[in-house]
């Protein structure tokens, strides 16, 4: 087998091992070429430090320093919402960054074309920046320089990280950053322009900025010079979003200036909660979507009132398969449902169409999803994890354990057909991954695939069936 590269093709620079041919943009810190990896036929983008740069002094080391500081930084993450490091190296003097290429345009360039996202779009792009970089933290990872310009949207809907540039690692670094000369004025926190010691609420504050950018296409702290921007962030405190957007709703105006405080003690604690604040939103904001074109208020069988019953991290199918997992979640959603009683009959086109109505949620560890009483809204299958059922016994005497769920399991199959009151209480005794078909969902199944839908509830007949006859003989022993 021959692992040779390829001759080099014309008009190309050769960086590494890499050839780069066409400029993709030009940072603080050098140019992004488009690259191509010869020996496996990946394309790249490549982070070049510009050789200017290479002398010019930085306090407490150099810009060489800085570049591959970014590089360890970064290379530790792996997260679908950060763009994913693949290699470092240096050739003629030049060190570089090979990396993850991203098809699409930056929020910047979006909003510079005046591009106006929905409301749903804009908390979106704000729930998926808030697990990237909360993932950062949790690796002890500060960007420093959220912006537009440093994230991606990519063609079906992706949202990405980039440019860990002025990264910090808190831990290495034996105290917190105090550089003030990197990141974008507009954007960074008070503490940043003032030299004082920054943590990860930087992040927190360059997050609000760009969403109320993204709600308002205007930066609240715009000036035409960096001192006149710096005294802004330092001194106003801007108008609610919803003073230029009036769409927006009362409870996002306060998470955003919530994320603008000028002292990083009254923001967020964690940007985790930042996201989880910006999950309830959603979900207020799909309710009055809803209402807008259905009339009346969703039920508790709704996608958005089951968003809010999970709002610590759900994500589409489509979401996840954009982020690379997907085609694996579902091929393991396609093994369960082939090996599942109520959906036996079906061929393989059907499990691919089902799979498709199914949403995927992830749930943390001791935590309900639903309670006895609950009104019944949606079947389930448990593909990774543990999960118990219970029921309350007598008054005062602990709850009785009826089941165990494995994955490949199924629960809450009468939801389909009644949305009667839960009959026990169904809590995760691990971290669960769970597929879920809302009655909604099954509805829509119904007038789109209505053979489909017939096969499925002769499948759910056949095990309502099967239970029924198993209790009759429990209780007939019993006797």
């Amino acid at each position: 087998m021959d692992l040779t590269a390829p001759e080099t093709p014309p008009h190309t620079r050769i960086i590494g091992r890499y050839y780069a041919a066409g400029i993709l943009g030009h940072g603080a810190m050098g140019t992004v070429f488009r690259g191509q990896d010869p020996l496996i036929g990946r394309t790249v983008a490549l982070k070049v430090l510009s050789a200017e740069l290479l002398a010019a002094p930085v306090p407490g080391g150099d810009f060489r320093k800085e570049f591959f500081r970014e590089a360890r930084a970064a290379g530790q993450l792996n997260h679908p919402n950060i763009v994913t490091i693949y290699d470092v190296g240096e050739y003629d003097g030049l060190p570089y960054i090979a990396m993850e290429f991203l098809p699409g345009l930056t929020l910047r360039e979006y909003l510079d074309s005046g591009v106006v996202f929905t409301l749903r779009r804009c908390v979106e792009i704000g729930i998926l920046l808030a697990r990237g970089l909360d993932y950062a933290h949790q690796n002890n990872v500060v960007h420093r320089d959220i912006k537009p310009a440093n994230i991606m949207l990519g063609r079906k809907g992706t949202v990405k990280i980039m440019d860990f540039g002025i990264a910090v690692a808190p831990h290495a670094a034996g105290k917190a950053h105090t550089d003030a000369r990197a990141g974008s004025p507009r954007y960074m926190a008070p503490e940043q322009l003032g030299g004082t010691p920054t943590n990860a609420a930087v992040d927190i504050f360059a997050l609000g900025v760009t969403l109320y950018e993204t709600l308002t296409g205007k930066n609240p702290f715009d000036a035409p010079t960096f001192r006149e921007t710096a005294e802004r962030v330092l001194k106003l405190t801007p108008p609610p979003p919803s003073s230029l957007n009036p769409d927006v709703p009362p409870q996002l105006d306060a998470i955003v200036m919530h994320a603008l405080a000028k002292n990083p003690a009254r923001r967020f604690p964690r940007i985790k909660d930042l996201g989880h604040a910006l999950v309830t939103v959603r979900t207020v904001i799909k309710k009055a979507e809803l209402a807008a074109e259905n009339g009346p208020p969703p039920t508790a069988d709704s996608d958005s009132a089951f968003d809010a019953a999970l709002e610590s991290g759900d994500h589409s199918l489509d979401q996840l398969e954009l982020a690379g997992a997907g085609s694996r979640l579902r091929g393991e959603i396609r093994e369960h449902l082939q090996k599942l009683d109520i959906t036996r009959d079906l061929d393989t086109d059907e499990h691919d169409h089902l799979g498709m109505l199914l949403r995927l949620y992830l749930l943390p560890a001791a935590t309900d999803l639903f309670h006895e009483g609950d009104e019944a809204g949606y079947l389930g299958l448990l593909l990774e994890g543990r999960m118990s059922v219970t029921r309350h016994g007598k008054p005062g005497a602990p709850p009785q354990r009826l089941d165990t769920l494995t994955p490949g399991m199924v629960f809450g199959e009468m939801a389909l057909l009644d949305p009667a009151p839960r009959s026990a209480t169904l809590s995760a005794d691990t971290p669960c991954q769970i597929a879920v078909l809302s009655r909604r969902h099954f509805r829509k199944l119904c007038r789109e695939q209505p053979a489909l839908a017939v096969k499925l509830l002769l499948g759910l007949g056949g095990v309502l069936s099967q239970r029924l006859r198993r209790a009759s003989d429990k209780l007939a022993g019993r006797l």
